[in-house]
């Protein structure tokens, strides 16, 4: 992170908003011709940072920067001939980061190729809106333009790079992509709460946990942004005006905003005027830009967009401290806000993931009550990701329902939001869920249900749901998936719905007679993206690709435990893992039939190890030092239906009707393990014997000894690599998506992300050296757009980026920058061949059986 953007999160994150308003309740000139910030308040910002690398003079020579140079408006400087005085104020820093970030072109704002990393990170605490207006005004005011119209440019801007962008405009498939997660969450959820502070003020703050405030901060940032708008449009309000005049009386109160919340509400209502756009946001100008429909996705940004324009505009004629105050509290709040709504805090771990999450389906919840906002998630979540963008084909991911008639509903008004003309299909993705059952030494009645049994017959109503809507010919469903936390369950929870969901046969539409195809589902699943470590996430990928039959066609999300750098990812640990015994204990297991698998040499004596934990775990859970092939067996059999083993000793099922098939996992490597009935035994008390559970659901600590270090590292290595061809081999696709891959995984660096050792074909190093891969077909998606403030344009940017600018240790670029456009010409191509089967021009292609 480079120093301005530094300085930036100190001023507008980190700073508390007390100490912003003390120059009104002092009657002190904010900005102008003082320090920003005092020096001592910068130091104590600084180190209330996650990281620093600064103290003492160091510290002191970057406030000096700061107040000298940074909080100075150049172009301002540039105009001082026209008598405009000078003066410091936080906004210039913003303006001379985005000085050297962006540029426009015809009018509409880009970023420099060269600087869109500094641009990925600035936008990261801000949001590219704050940034943008704040560039634009400025700009205009040096080219002397007061009648700028336009604040429809897209969500997330593009950079100048000509040839990037033609290699988009062939077409980019979306594979990944969540449907809530792709609206604009936070930008609806601060409208809502600005627009109607007394409805969704407060319940807007009880989700957000992390919020690092008062929730009246919300309530005033209401308020301070209606007296912002009416400065900038002149409403005469003399109610208005006596509430800013009594609230400055009392310094700033919190408890005055709160107690005048009802009188608040009424002055936002007589600024909002009755036309249908407004309902959303009363800051849209009256008259939109033409190319902005009534449902168009860019419509809540652009009241925003046109506020904090006018505002920066305004801030750059000299304009009153009480204003910019009131501005620089307003962008504080909301900064702290969207801090608290987007995953930006740099936490890694699905678990910080989920919180961001599950606060989006919450907001959601609360929204829907609004019918404008209600429309414009849904509407926004099919749509953004394919306004003013490459994408020709997407795949949107769908929760399941409990009915038919709910599910049909909600592929209805998904369909009803779809931009026509673009390729689609839909996945139904199921949800892992926490197996909450209590475990004890004395739970007898755990005896009685399998593992993750709540999950499984849920499981078992929402995937008759969607089978009954595919026996009737429903055309959209292309495809299944189940995502969420890996911690929760494993991949046996879905094996047996997902092969009973993926033979169905679909009825005729109409044409009894005409010519048919198959067409069955695509399977794909998140795996490998979060773990309790390597071993674990490996060991999660083999059993998604043997309990869920996956085939030539299918595709594994996320992935990343196969191809992440194992010694980096293990010192940052302290080569110590910490998990379950349970976990512990099959992960020794399958670790030790992947060095046999494999043959893999051991070098330190390592295997030895394993074997001895292996043994200690299995009598420990188990009562007894148990065969390794015994219970590789038994965790073989992990994707058969459970009810087949209720019994001590359960029968080997040889026999089963014919409806009932899919209960039984076909994979070739299972019939085996399905004869030996030690195995079997072993697998029923893996699901039934309450006291194995019990100790099992124990944690332990497990430590690699220095001396084995080294082996170890060649072995997963190894493992990674033979797991990567098998991949490939069996033409099973990875979908990728790098940003979410960063700050949920254990990947310091785009270039770090394992999609270049998936896949590197084209991809040249100027040293000459060819690096092995198996070349596994791999996408480049976005996962969940609204969460992580991203695009799918973006993220081929950011990884073309990162690529041209690494360096070797002599400062020598390692790619040819030729080859790594030819790279990602590839990647975007295999996208298109690995899509899911969406639906056929011709009805009449379907399969028709019965």
């Amino acid at each position: 992170m480079d120093n301005l953007r530094s300085v930036i999160e100190l001023l507008f994150l980190r700073r508390d908003i007390n100490e912003v308003l003390d120059s009104i309740r002092s009657v002190k000139q904010i900005g102008k011709g003082r320090e920003v910030v005092g020096k001592e308040e910068f130091k104590k910002l600084y180190f209330s940072r996650d990281e620093y690398r600064y103290s003492g003079n160091q510290l002191n020579s970057l406030f000096e920067i700061t107040n000298d140079t940074w909080s100075k408006n150049k172009i301002l400087e540039e105009t001082e001939e026209l008598g405009r005085k000078v003066h410091q104020n936080a906004f210039n820093v913003l303006t001379n980061l985005t000085s050297q970030m962006l540029t426009s072109k015809g009018g509409e704002p880009q970023c420099r190729y060269e600087e869109y990393m500094r641009w990925e990170e600035a936008g990261k605490l801000l949001g590219d809106d704050v940034l943008v207006t704040n560039f634009l005004a400025a700009h205009d005011f040096k080219d002397n333009l007061r009648d700028r119209s336009d604040f429809a440019w897209p969500a997330y801007i593009l950079t100048n790079n000509t040839e990037l962008k033609g290699m988009m405009s062939k077409g980019l498939a979306e594979l990944h992509n969540h449907l809530k997660g792709s609206s604009l969450v936070f930008t609806l959820s601060w409208l809502a709460v600005m627009n109607y502070p007394r409805t969704y003020g407060h319940k807007m703050f009880s989700k957000l946990k992390n919020y690092d405030g008062d929730y009246r901060e919300i309530h005033l940032a209401a308020f301070i942004r209606a007296i912002l708008y009416k400065r900038i449009c002149k409403v005469t309000d003399e109610s208005a005006d006596t509430l800013l005049n009594e609230w400055r009386r009392q310094t700033g109160s919190l408890d005055y905003i709160s107690l005048n919340l009802s009188e608040i509400q009424s002055f936002i209502e007589r600024l909002r005027i009755r036309k249908p756009a407004r309902s959303l946001d009363y800051a849209i100008p009256s008259h939109l830009p033409m190319k902005v429909k009534d449902v168009d996705s860019r419509k809540p940004l652009i009241g925003e967009r046109y506020l904090l324009y006018k505002c920066f505009q305004k801030v750059n004629n000299g304009t009153s401290k009480v204003f910019e105050t009131l501005l620089y509290t307003y962008l504080i709040i909301k900064t702290k806000f969207r801090y608290a709504m987007v995953q930006v805090n740099g936490t890694i771990g699905f678990e910080n993931f989920q919180y961001y999450d599950d606060k989006k389906s919450d907001l959601l919840k609360a929204l829907k009550a609004n019918q404008s906002y209600k429309k414009s998630l849904q509407e926004i979540g099919m749509k953004l990701p394919l306004q003013d963008s490459f994408v020709t084909h997407i795949e949107y991911r769908i929760t399941p329902e409990e009915t038919k008639a709910e599910l049909y509903k909600s592929l209805n008004e998904a369909e009803a939001s779809a931009i026509k003309g673009i390729s689609h299909g839909f996945i139904i993705h199921f949800i892992k869920q926490e197996d909450k059952t209590k475990q004890g030494p004395d739970k007898v009645e755990n005896g009685l249900i399998c593992r993750n049994h709540s999950r499984r017959e849920k499981l078992k109503r929402e995937a008759a749901v969607v089978r009954q809507l595919l026996i009737e010919g429903e055309e959209r469903i292309t495809g299944i998936d189940a995502a969420n936390s890996e911690f929760y369950c494993r991949p046996e929870v879905f094996g047996t719905a997902f092969r009973k969901l993926r033979h169905v046969s679909r009825k005729p539409i109409h044409g009894y007679f005409k010519k048919q195809k198959p067409l069955q589902l695509g399977i794909t699943y998140h795996v490998g993206e979060d773990f309790y470590d390597i071993i674990d996430g490996l060991r999660a990928m083999d059993e998604a690709r043997k309990f869920l039959n996956l085939r030539s066609g299918d595709r594994m999300g996320h992935g990343t435990a196969l191809g992440i750098e194992v010694y980096h990812y293990y010192e940052e640990k302290h080569f110590t893992m910490v998990m379950p015994k349970q976990v512990l204990l099959d992960n020794m297991a399958w670790l030790l039939d992947k060095m046999s698998q494999y043959n893999i040499p051991d070098e330190s004596g390592f295997r030895y190890e394993v074997q001895k934990k292996f043994s200690s775990l299995s009598t420990e859970l188990y009562g007894e030092d148990l065969n390794l092939r015994t219970y590789i067996n038994s965790w073989l059999l992990r994707g058969d239906e459970p009810s087949l083993y209720t019994e001590p000793e359960p029968k080997e099922p040889k026999r089963i009707k014919l409806f009932e098939i899919y209960q039984i996992n076909m994979d070739n490597t299972v019939a085996p393990a399905r004869a030996d009935k030690e195995a079997r035994k072993l697998y029923h008390r893996y699901h039934y014997d309450y006291k194995a559970k019990y100790r099992g659901s124990k944690s332990e600590e497990w430590k690699i000894e220095a001396i084995h270090r080294e082996s170890f590292v060649n072995i997963l290595n190894t493992i990674q690599e033979k797991m990567q061809e098998e991949l490939a081999f069996r033409h099973i696709a990875i979908e990728c998506n790098p940003t979410s891959n960063l700050r949920i995984g254990n990947i310091p660096r785009y270039v770090n992300h394992p999609i270049v050792r998936f896949n590197n074909e084209g991809l040249v190093r100027t040293d000459g050296t060819a690096v092995k891969s198996a070349q596994i077909s791999v996408s480049i998606n976005t996962d969940d757009a609204g969460i992580f403030a991203t695009s799918l344009e973006k993220e081929f940017t950011l990884m073309a980026l990162a690529l041209e600018k690494e360096k070797n240790e002599k400062g020598e670029p390692v790619y040819q920058q030729r080859s790594v456009y030819r790279w990602l010409e590839q990647i975007r191509e295999s996208a298109f061949e690995r899509k899911f089967e969406s639906i056929p021009e011709k009805r009449e292609e379907y399969l028709i059986t019965k």
